[in-house]
């Protein structure tokens, strides 16, 4: 049984998959995003979402097993999101699978590699151990995991199966980012995610050669382009404007390889609009 663990753990460790984004909202507006922030494909044939409803039967055991539509694959750097079939139009339009049965708040979901009678599970949001009332506290907001969206903080880039850990006690402590009810912007594409296709240009700065955003960011502490006027192309991957007054935007043709540089930039201007996509 010790090897089987072992194997287990290795194989989810190379795919790096974990809950990205987590939404329970009005009517049947809620979905599970599923982020691979590894460097292979993962088959999610050998991966499941077990959930309980509201209390376990048995403290600690799933109540459902619940398998990914056959021959999925998640690639690196993509999200696969889960859905009620009834879900706001916005969710459905990047949904890969639908599922009836997502959580009320308070119903325990958990990401697992393995086959129900042999898994270990990578992550988790809520637990399988007692019913927590309305729903979990999360981020220091009381029972956070009812009427919200959960989006997980780039600053994280690997699951946690311990739920305790991961909802934190504040802000700061949590591993997650406490959005308000039917907040969408950030379905179907983790900040984190490398984004290839943008859907149409929004900004004409000028006429000019763009620089690329990893000669802009360096390699140092500070920018080698520091009070430069520069022309930049790129696919904005996180629209923040209404909350932190910006956006990030990312190099397109997936940046220059080398890792001591960045291929994403953060633009502080809310006076432009732009929406993740363009």
């Amino acid at each position: 049984m010790a090897s089987a663990f072992l194997r287990l753990t290795v194989a989810a460790v190379n795919v790096r998959l974990f809950f990205s984004g987590f939404a329970e909202g009005s009517s049947n507006n809620k979905y599970l995003e599923i982020y691979n922030a590894g460097t292979e494909s993962a088959n999610l044939g050998d991966w499941a979402f077990p959930t309980v409803s509201n209390g376990p039967t048995t403290p600690g055991v799933h109540e459902n097993w619940n398998n990914f539509t056959a021959g999925a694959v998640l690639e690196p750097g993509k999200v696969y999101v889960i859905a009620h079939g009834s879900a706001d139009q916005k969710i459905l339009d990047v949904t890969n699978q639908t599922y009836t049965y997502l959580s009320n708040g308070d119903d325990g979901v958990k990401l697992a590699y393995g086959t129900e009678a042999d898994h270990v599970y990578l992550h988790a949001v809520g637990d399988f151990q007692a019913d927590p009332g309305t729903g979990w506290d999360i981020c220091g907001e009381a029972a956070g995991t009812v009427d919200h969206t959960l989006v997980r903080k780039t600053s994280v880039t690997a699951g946690n199966p311990d739920w305790d850990a991961s909802r934190g006690t504040t802000a700061d402590n949590c591993e997650w980012v406490v959005y308000p009810k039917d907040e969408w912007k950030y379905v179907g594409v983790h900040q984190g995610e490398s984004v290839t296709t943008p859907t149409e240009a929004v900004l004409n700065c000028s006429t000019a050669s763009p620089v690329s955003i990893s000669k802009v960011q360096g390699n140092g502490s500070t920018s080698p382009m520091v009070g430069e006027v520069v022309v930049l192309k790129g696919v904005v991957t996180a629209d923040l404007q209404g909350t932190y007054g910006g956006f990030f935007m990312q190099e397109i043709d997936g940046g220059d390889n080398d890792s001591s540089t960045s291929d994403g930039i953060y633009v502080s201007d809310a006076s432009v609009v732009v929406s993740q996509g363009d």
